[in-house]
This record gives C-alpha cells, structure tokens and sequence, in this order.
C-alpha cells in the first residue's frame, strides 16, 4: 500500500495543507461511560481507555506532521478529508471521524468547529490498517 495520501479532488481554494499519516489499526470512538462521583454526587464522563490510548495516537501523529510541516494552528475554515484502512469491516464512519478530529484540537486547528466540510472514506486492508488525513485551511 502506498503511504501517500489519498487525493481527492478540491472543492475550493486551498491556503495550506497538510497530510498526517497515523500507523495501527484504527480505533473508532467508543461511547463515553457517564457516572455519578461518589461523594459529590456530581455526574461526569470518561471514554474508553482503548478510544483514549488511540486519541493520544493520533495526537502525536497530528504534532509531528504539524512541526515537520511548520504548521500554524490558525483561526480559519478547514477542509478534511480522511481515509480509513481497517482491518475489519467494523465501525461507523461518524465514530472514526470523531476519534481522528478530536485529538487534532490545538495542534491542527483551534476547535473541530472549523471543519467546515469532510470527506471520510472507510476501506478493509487487513495487512495495513491505518488512518491517512488530509487537512486544508481554505481561502476565504
């Protein structure tokens, strides 16, 4: 399999773009398990320690892709487009964005709110699996 990001074509005018490339197999976002705090009786929520393993992934996959490319994490609209290799044909596309985009807040762009359009492709490679994302400031 080719490590090269996938290209698909642009929609708009591009001002910068970068490509992260995250090895492993993909681990969709699992739902957050909501509990009471004993004592306080206040309710809060964590993820799975599988879905927060692979978020701190991600992380770090975004930062070195963002400091080898000298990436500005800037206020402006974003286009992403990713391509998901799976191992398995498991997972919905809504869980694979939300575990690649979360994770990229502060590295790659301020807040997941700036994706102003998306592109997720789900494939099966049993022998690669992994996540390549393409992330594109646009000009507005």
């Amino acid at each position: 399999m080719n490590e090269e990001a996938t290209v698909h074509p642009v929609n708009s005018v591009a001002a910068a773009v970068l490509s992260i490339y995250v090895p492993g197999a993909p681990v969709p976002c699992a739902r957050a398990r909501v509990f009471t705090k004993s004592g306080s009786g206040e309710i809060g929520a964590s993820s799975t320690h599988r879905t927060a393993a692979y978020e701190k992934h991600v992380k770090i996959h975004a930062q070195i892709a963002a400091n080898q490319a000298r990436w500005k994490c800037a206020d402006a609209l974003y286009v992403v487009w990713i391509d998901v290799y799976r191992a398995a044909n498991r997972g919905d596309v809504d869980n694979y964005f939300k575990a690649l985009t979360d994770p990229m807040r502060g590295v790659v762009y301020p807040d997941d709110r700036m994706i102003v359009e998306a592109h997720v492709y789900l494939y099966v490679d049993r022998d690669h699996p992994c996540a390549k994302i393409r992330v594109e400031k646009k000009l507005t």
